[in-house]
């Protein structure tokens, strides 16, 4: 589950939590150092438009 901490920063940022952007946090977050391929094959196990 994507932290309270990103939600909040994302929205004083101006950006809105997107459920393709809450997929690529989730991914961070289970991952830690995974490459930006890694990344995109975790969050196409749920979402599989995301490019």
């Amino acid at each position: 589950m994507v932290s309270t901490d990103w939600k909040t920063d994302l929205r004083q940022r101006g950006y809105r939590l997107t459920p393709q952007r809450q997929l690529v946090l989730e991914a961070v977050d289970a991952l830690e150092h995974a490459t930006p391929d890694d990344l995109l094959c975790e969050v196409r196990k749920t979402a599989s438009g995301v490019n």
